[in-house]
């Protein structure tokens, strides 16, 4: 390191007026001077701080310069010595020499003698702090070549606590990590001695600790090569005192680098940098590695992951040549085939899909377009078994633009044999429910027909028409379950189709009456109901539109029945109504109710409904759906 720009001489000689009268000389032509007539108070003042150059009577009663130049180099080995004397002899310039002393000045001198001496001697300094410089630097950059090739961060901290015992001398270093919960500073790393019971102790981060780490950073961001000089004791309890130094790496504080040294003297602006240096590549190579040991222990924890899968996990390289490049054991337990045996036949995946749904594999493997996410295709088992596989996969494109399958493929046989086994058993079902619908309807026509060749023997028309009341009633039930067995659907029966059906049959029962009468049906086409429902309002609207056709046209020639339906919010309502003779005052009157009031108002409690008379349509029914289902 270069010295400083006005050179630092530190002047000794026991007698005070040659003493000062140097000092006062040589600050005149642009030197730094101190002078001491002690040689123990000059040794004093090293210990205190940096001198470039000392300048040493050689004959002093407390001791000789040769002895004090010694002792100095002790202290600071880069010290250059120059000795003054009077006694010329060549045995005292030899023991000078052997002392450390670059040159010695006989006395009494002359500046102009005296000058070219010390140009000398600071010349060498520069030249030997420039070779501490340099061989600083090459450590540094042999630390950065040593840890850059340092995967595993023990490594890494070993290598770098040898270079900082290299390079500051130190008497012992330690370095302190956070932990991973970041609420201690563990020891990592410990050189010297006596620091063997220091490593691995935990320090707590304490409020303290972060405003040191916040401080020195700030120190660290406000100048280009920070000073470790300027850093402030860091409160590391159970740490020998020394020397802290905050370890940032992109303003993250990583740890701290902490060392004690044999030196007394100050640490010079040149060992500083050094030391800086030494800790932002430490930091560095820290950083990184312990972000390689994240990724490693990530990766591990997600490797064993899939290898404890039940599930296939694979990766698929469409690039430079299709081949498995992963996948895990539980493709042995599934197909039968093992890992190795994929890594070994690049044409084993396809070579294990049923050929039917070989094309689709195909299409995702080898083109590179896997299409939809999820995919089911039938595998053959290596005993020839054939298993039904879900696949979900993503097509991932590498940086380098590669691409690549990766997916998960699940054993989904027993799901698929369940699911045609539950379709098995709802064909089953619907033939049987078509099979109790057709026999009901069937054996409802049987009744009817046996009422008909009754009726046909009866000759009392009102004994006759009861009869036929009775047929409509048993046709209205019957044309339920016909419309249920032509339907698809067993838990609803489409009612405005149903209606229609209902209305066209009762007028043709009453064929030889009716006349020109009609029925004007007003039911929506989404109007349904399940058949604990249809069956009652079937039959209300059978006695209701009977009830119209029988009574209310006497004496007209023709004449309209309206029925309307619908279903709303979860209310359902039912109208008939008719455009002839009001209603009879007494006709649901409670002492003499007929069969068909009676059905109709039983019917209408059944559904958990109410009734209304007159007040427009002559009949309003209204119920909710949570008797039944009403859409």
């Amino acid at each position: 390191m270069p010295v400083t720009s006005i050179p630092k001489l530190l002047i000794v000689d026991d007698e005070p007026a040659q003493m000062k009268a140097l000092c006062n000389t040589l600050e005149n032509e642009g030197y730094s001077a101190a002078g001491f007539t002690s040689a123990t108070a000059a040794l004093a003042a090293l210990r205190e701080q940096t001198f470039d150059l000392l300048l040493s009577d050689l004959m002093m009663p407390e001791m000789d310069g040769i002895v004090l130049l010694r002792a100095a180099r002790e202290i600071d080995p880069n010290l250059v010595g120059i000795v003054m004397t009077g006694h010329g002899r060549i045995d005292t310039a030899v023991r000078a020499m052997q002392a450390g002393a670059l040159d010695y000045i006989l006395k009494p001198f002359k500046l102009t003698a005296i000058l070219p001496v010390l140009a000398r001697a600071l010349a060498v300094r520069q030249l030997r702090m420039e070779n501490i410089q340099l061989h600083e630097a090459v450590g540094v950059y042999k630390l950065r070549m040593d840890v850059a090739l340092a995967c595993d961060l023990d490594t890494v901290l070993q290598k770098i606590a040898d270079a900082v015992v290299e390079q500051s001398q130190a008497q012992a270093i330690s370095i302190l990590l956070p932990t991973e919960d970041g609420h201690e500073l563990r020891v990592a790393v410990t050189r010297g001695e006596n620091t063997t019971w220091v490593a691995g102790a935990c320090i707590p981060f304490s409020a303290a600790l972060t405003r040191w780490v916040e401080d020195n950073r700030e120190i660290f961001a406000r100048t280009d090569k920070a000073d470790v000089r300027l850093f402030s004791a860091a409160p590391l309890r159970d740490i020998p005192s020394g020397i802290p130094i905050p370890m940032l790496a992109g303003g993250k504080f990583v740890g701290i680098l902490h060392f004690s040294s044999e030196r007394a003297l100050p640490m010079s602006g040149g060992q500083s940098k050094a030391l800086n240096l030494l800790a932002s590549t430490a930091a560095s190579a820290i950083e990184r590695a312990s972000l390689l040991a994240r990724v490693g222990r990530a990766e591990q924890r997600y490797r064993r992951l899939a290898e404890n899968a039940p599930d296939i996990v694979f990766r698929y390289e469409l690039s430079p040549r299709p081949r498995v490049t992963y996948i895990n054991p539980a493709v042995k337990a599934i197909t039968g085939y093992s890992p190795q045996e994929y890594y070994a036949d690049p044409k084993l995946s396809l070579k294990t899909v049923h050929p039917e749904d070989r094309a689709l594999m195909e299409k995702v493997l080898l083109d590179g377009s896997p299409g939809r996410s999820v995919l089911a295709m039938r595998w053959v088992h290596r005993n020839g078994t054939v298993i039904w596989m879900e696949q979900r996969h993503i097509l991932v494109e590498e940086q380098d633009g590669r691409l690549a399958v990766e997916g998960i493929a699940r054993d989904i046989t027993e799901r698929k044999l369940a699911d045609e086994k539950i379709r098995r058993t709802l064909r089953e079902k619907e033939v049987m429910l078509n099979e109790i619908h057709h026999r009901v309807k069937n054996n409802l026509q049987v009744v009817s027909s046996l009422l008909n060749m009754q009726a046909a023997q009866v000759l009392d028309p009102i004994a006759q028409r009861m009869f036929i009341d009775s047929q409509n009633r048993i046709q209205s039930m019957a044309l339920i379950h016909q419309h249920l067995d032509m339907s698809s659907n067993f838990a609803e029966i489409d009612f405005g189709a149903y209606l229609r059906s209902l209305a066209n049959h009762v007028l043709a029962s009453y064929a030889g009456d009716a006349g020109s009468f009609g029925v004007a049906l007003d039911a929506s086409t989404s109007a349904s109901l399940n058949l604990s429902q249809a069956i009652p309002c079937g039959l209300i609207v059978n006695e209701l539109v009977s009830n119209s056709l029988k009574h209310s046209f006497h004496g007209r020639p023709g004449g309209e029945v309206r029925v309307g339906f619908e279903a709303s919010n979860g209310i359902c309502t039912l109208t008939v109504d008719d455009d002839g003779s009001p209603l009879p005052d007494n006709l649901f009157a409670d002492r003499a109710p007929t069969m068909g009031v009676q059905l109709v108002q039983a019917l209408t409690s059944q559904l958990g409904g109410e009734l209304r008379i007159g007040d427009g349509p002559k009949f309003r029914i209204t119920f909710s759906d949570q008797h039944g289902t009403a859409s």
